[in-house]
């Protein structure tokens, strides 16, 4: 018997050219179809994309994001502070709410143990003056450090108070501030004492002092700063023992500040301010 031969598959016929079926292509959006986009040419880099600074292209503005800030800048930035000092942190204290006595000075020892665990001479700044109003309560607080070059004052932090006192000075010369360093206590004026003591900060400031406590920050005879607390929010003046207080805080004070550097810089302190206003 022969086999049969085996069955072939008949060849589909062509289909027609007009009705030749396309490949979908992924470039297909709402049923019409974009043309692939041509391949980008090759540019030669220029020198901003190379990196080249500015001054190098002959441009004659300054790099900003390199160089220091100008004294109209500087300006603009203090007004600024100053401008927003309705938002500055006000006492954390509430009025009569006042420790005295060995009461005070045994909190006080507990708890400016934390000062040891900050780095800067501004965070030091702030964390005293938190203590401070938070023992003695006050209508306004100042930490200012000592600028050794100009061998003046320059308020760093603040609570309370209408308008901002930021990098404002103070001259060492001052009669309180002299005195306080002097006698390496705390001292305290009030009643007819604080006619001798008003100078121009009071007036930016925008407060009328009718008690005023100034504890030293020194160490060994070297000028660090100065404590400034002004009008108790229970209306009485300072005592004695609140001086014993506020020049504890103020050893302390020093004493951390011995081992870090006093910073006085302009855009250090608006910075930090800044910051504590977010």
């Amino acid at each position: 018997a022969v086999p049969a031969p085996a069955a072939t598959a008949p060849r589909p016929a062509a289909a027609p050219a007009a009705q030749a079926v396309r490949p979908v292509s992924k470039t297909m959006i709402g049923g019409s179809a974009r043309a692939p986009a041509a391949a980008p040419k090759a540019v030669e880099a220029t020198p901003a994309a190379r990196g080249t600074s500015p001054r190098a292209r002959g441009d004659s503005r300054p790099e900003t994001a390199m160089s220091a800030p100008t004294r109209e800048e500087r300006d603009a930035r203090m007004q600024l502070a100053r401008e927003r000092a309705s938002s500055f942190p006000p006492p954390p204290s509430v009025p009569g709410l006042r420790i005295a006595g060995d009461e005070l000075l045994t909190d006080l020892f507990e708890s400016v143990s934390e000062l040891t665990y900050l780095d800067g001479a501004l965070d030091g700044a702030a964390f005293v003056l938190s203590l401070a109003l938070g023992k003695l309560p006050c209508q306004l607080g100042l930490v200012s450090l000592f600028d050794l070059d100009r061998r003046q004052y320059v308020v760093v932090r603040q609570q309370g108070g209408a308008k901002s006192a930021l990098l404002l000075r103070l001259p060492e010369t001052a009669r309180l501030a002299r005195e306080a360093m002097k006698k390496h206590s705390a001292v305290i004026a009030t009643g007819s004492d604080i006619t001798d003591t008003i100078d121009e900060r009071w007036k930016d400031i925008g407060i009328t002092p009718k008690s005023i406590l100034c504890a030293p920050v020194e160490r060994a005879g070297r000028y660090l700063g100065l404590i400034e607390l002004i009008n108790p929010l229970d209306g009485k003046a300072f005592k004695e023992g609140d001086s014993h207080a506020l020049g504890y805080i103020g050893q302390q004070f020093a004493e951390f500040l011995s081992e870090r550097s006093v910073l006085v810089d302009p855009d250090a302190v608006l910075a930090a301010a800044e910051r504590d206003l977010r």
